[in-house]
């Protein structure tokens, strides 16, 4: 095996530090790897005890004869230059060089994939925009498209617990420590690797950092953040020709949007499976073992195998999902499946969810201002590492809207949507919506969520859109639709006044929950 630690000159000359391994056998293809959270820590003996070598993923890849380059981003681990954001255009021209180096090098055939899991799968897209001649393909895990929609300002909602924590622990990592870890991990973590053993470069470049935690998330505006996202450059990227690969989990924040939206903006591969936040966990709430049953190390191995097409690569369809509940994979050509139709299920008198046409009327609410779905839910996942997501069976509803019992039981595979038509008792409001299996029994199962910020006048229909989801709800279940004006200390409170709530029911435009749900079997 070789291996190569060495500063890259980036875009204006940056050190960029990377680690490149490669099979050691003739010329090989790489893989590409940008890091945000250090590319490898520095052990301190008896920890390091025979020097550097690749980790888990990268032994992997290497075995399967790719080459595999790890890079840290600017101002990160031990590369150089200033950080005043993330996800800068500098990162993407830094990448661009660190292509053109790896092209240079005698154990590479000219050909690079670019892979990363969240913060490195978006700036997989944001590169693949650049065009180099080398990228051939990318896989993008667990990612963002829409820095607004996908993470920071989902619905139009800051996300303030997400934005405020991550900055203090990036600002931590950014000063060459460990954020999170007991003492045997500081004990055996000394930093970030320095390139080539190189700890006075490495202190060079942790010296330049100002030590500022990233705070834009808490501030920036929609059209601020959309700039730089991914989606911005969706031309560029579509008409680079570069095969990608976007793959998401069900239960990881506004993040399962992104890899759908991904995969509509882009085409390629989409897969779908019952994860949260970076893969960790399957917490599909049928798999009561909690183990892994699905091997995403794999699917990007086979996906790099068919990009650079290698012989005996497997052929496989366009869209791979899990129906949560059936627990089967299922295959399409798009998303949503060919065949699924709209179920209108209206908010009616009563708490009812109906399919017919609902009484004219309204239905006042206060909202509590102390929900929440708990601390193991969607939104605190994306901050690994945490516990595997789940919601409480017997967690509070809030003001809600049941279904009649499905006697033959339903699919839901799509994005849902729940339109209210409403007026608060403030000038902007703040809804979140909540999609549940009712069991027989009166226990509850989560299926999906949304949220989306509103505003006057009144009354006003608002739109709020559920994470994409596939489903199986069993047969005498019913669906229940509940209502919060906030969830916790996840999201920014709401103005005063803004529990309060009239949901106008009938009418031209009423009040509804939309399904995609496939045709019986």
């Amino acid at each position: 095996m070789i291996h190569e630690s060495v500063y890259v000159p980036g875009e204006g000359g940056t050190r960029i530090a990377a680690d490149a391994w490669a099979p050691g056998a003739g010329r090989s293809p790489a893989v590409l790897v940008q890091h945000r959270y250090w590319r490898s820590a520095d052990l301190r003996w008896p920890f390091g005890r025979g020097g550097p070598r690749p980790g888990a993923a990268a032994a992997r890849m290497l075995a399967a004869g790719y080459a595999v380059v790890d890079v840290d981003v600017r101002g990160t681990g031990a590369s150089f230059g200033a950080r005043p954001d993330e996800w800068l255009p500098e990162e993407a021209g830094d990448a661009a060089s660190a292509l053109d180096w790896i092209v240079s090098r005698p154990w590479s055939d000219g050909r690079v994939a670019a892979v990363g899991i969240s913060y490195g799968g978006t700036a997989a897209l944001l590169l693949a925009a650049r065009r180099h001649p080398a990228l051939r393909a990318i896989a993008a895990r667990f990612c963002f498209w829409d820095l607004a929609d996908d993470l920071m300002l989902p619905g139009g909602v800051r996300n303030t617990w997400l934005a405020e924590r991550w900055a203090v622990r990036v600002a931590v990592l950014d000063r060459g420590r460990l954020p999170l870890g007991g003492l045997q991990a500081r004990m055996a973590v000394r930093g970030p690797r320095p390139v080539a053993g190189d700890r006075r470069g490495l202190r060079e470049a942790l010296a330049g950092r100002d030590g500022a935690s990233t705070g834009s998330g808490r501030t920036a505006s929609a059209d601020q953040l959309r700039a730089r996202a991914p989606s911005s450059v969706a031309a560029a990227i579509r008409d680079s020709g570069i095969a990608v690969h976007s793959l998401g989990g069900w239960y990881d924040g506004a993040s399962t949007r992104a890899a759908v939206e991904i995969h509509r903006a882009l085409g390629g591969e989409l897969v779908l499976g019952p994860w949260d936040h970076g893969g960790y966990h399957d917490v599909s709430p049928s798999n009561t073992s909690g183990e892994m049953r699905f091997d995403i190390g794999g699917e990007v191995l086979g996906f790099l195998d068919r990009a650079f097409e290698r012989p005996g690569a497997e052929r496989v369809a366009p869209v791979r999902y899990h129906v949560v509940g059936e627990e089967r994979w299922k295959t399409a050509p798009s998303w949503p499946p060919p065949g699924v139709t709209n179920l209108p299920l209206h908010l009616d008198a009563g708490g009812a969810l109906s399919p017919g046409p609902p009484a004219d009327g309204a239905d006042d609410h206060v909202l509590d201002l102390a929900a929440s779905t708990g601390e193991r839910n969607r939104w605190r996942g994306q901050l690994q590492p945490a516990p595997p997501t789940a919601y409480a069976r017997d967690r509070r509803a809030g003001p809600a809207y049941t279904s009649a019992q499905f006697p033959d039981g339903l699919e839901i595979a799509g994005d849902p949507a729940c339109f209210l038509r409403l007026e608060t008792g403030a000038d902007r409001a703040n809804v979140f919506c909540y999609l549940d299996e009712i069991a027989p029994d009166g226990s509850a199962t989560y299926v999906t969520e949304g949220c989306a910020a509103v505003a006057g006048p009144w009354p006003a229909t608002l739109r709020v859109e559920l994470q994409p989801i596939a489903c199986r709800i069993d047969p005498g279940s019913a669906l229940r639709l509940s209502l919060a004006a906030v969830d916790g200390d996840v999201f920014e409170p709401p103005p005063t006044g803004a529990e309060r709530i009239r949901l106008c029911r009938g009418g031209p435009d009423p009040s509804r929950l939309e399904l995609p749900v496939t045709p019986p079997a």
